[in-house]
């Protein structure tokens, strides 16, 4: 019976080491979590002020007209530097730069392209060495194909009646072809000429008195305004549009006391004149009398008005171009409307 019981043990385990014997076994590789290291939490900081002020970068216009300045300034410059003040001037294609390295004269250059233009320097004056004059940039038409040019006097002109000139000459370049169409001579004297805004219409008063020639250097029609004998011209100038040409006169009459100052206005495409501000009106606050020096004169055309002033600094104008009011302004502060 024992021995039974042995044997029935024995095969019982037996039979349970052969089952684990073909049980799969998996091996589990424990991989280990990935540590994310923590940043410190932000701590504050003061940062100091800088008190130093920031380096100015010039621009790249005065860069290039410090370079184009700086190629052709010369040695000898005391007796012309004092009197340019146009040195240089440029537009999306061009520039011009008044030069003395070589005499003096105004270089053209076509930016980015070997084309370059000279313009020498005008003797007008035999009796003295050296050119008397030089041509400084005045006005780039808006179409790109001219440069008008305004001499400048190598020297001092002193005369109060230039307070009425426009310059002392006037030369249209053609771009294209680098010829030059001098409208008006150099001289002394000055003239009373207006070009408009976009270098189409030039308006000159011609050496017949109290005639007004109007030119349009595109389809060169030309137009003459011609004033009556009690009108003496001052002054003139486009309208930023271009189409009137504002004209300061002064009214004479037979009485000195009742003479004065009036403005016409020139359409040019009704081609009709007619006067906007009667001595009268401006004669309310502002009467013409015999004197040694000029008085009223334009001082700014702007935005359908036009700005005058005393030469004396004892008043200032603006009149409305629509509607004729003259406002008289004595200082900042107070002005008063003619009725």
């Amino acid at each position: 019976m024992k021995n039974t019981l042995l044997l029935l043990l024995a095969s019982i385990m037996l039979v349970s080491c052969t089952a684990r014997a073909t049980e799969l076994t998996v091996s589990v590789t424990s991989i280990p979590s990935l540590t994310v290291t923590e940043s410190p939490l932000p701590t504050s900081m003061v940062v100091p002020t800088i008190t130093r002020e920031p380096t100015q970068t010039p621009a790249p216009i005065v860069l290039t007209q410090q370079a184009a300045l700086d190629s052709c300034r010369g040695s000898a410059q005391d007796r012309i530097d004092k009197y340019v003040t146009q040195a240089y001037s440029t537009n999306q294609f061009w520039s011009a730069t008044v030069c003395q390295d070589d005499g003096i004269y105004t270089k053209l250059e076509k930016l980015g392209k070997e084309k370059v233009y000279k313009i020498p320097a005008v003797d007008t004056d035999p009796g003295t060495s050296g050119p008397d004059w030089f041509w400084e940039p005045y006005l780039w038409s808006v179409d790109g194909d001219y440069l008008y040019l305004i001499p400048r006097y190598l020297g001092f002109i002193d005369s109060p009646w230039l307070i009425y000139s426009s310059g002392f000459g006037l030369t249209q370049l053609d771009l294209s072809t680098g010829a030059r169409n001098v409208l008006l001579q150099p001289r002394e004297a000055g003239y009373t000429f207006a070009l408009s805004e976009d270098g189409r219409l030039f308006a000159y008063l011609t050496d017949i008195p109290r005639t007004i020639d109007i030119l349009d250097v595109k389809t060169k029609e030309k137009h003459q305004l011609s004033f009556k004998e009690r009108y003496n011209i001052l002054e003139m100038r486009w309208t930023s549009e271009g189409a009137k040409l504002i004209i300061l006169t002064e009214e004479s009459a037979e009485d000195p006391a009742k003479g004065g100052f009036s403005i016409f206005e020139y359409n040019l495409e009704e081609e009709d004149l007619k006067k906007l501000v009667d001595k009268n009106n401006l004669n309310s606050l502002y009467f013409s009398e015999p004197a040694a020096e000029p008085r009223i004169y334009i001082s700014d055309l702007s935005n359908n008005v036009l700005s005058l002033s005393d030469n004396l600094q004892q008043g200032h104008f603006e009149v409305n171009l629509e509607t004729g009011e003259v406002i008289q302004t004595n200082d900042l502060i107070t002005s008063t409307a003619t009725p």
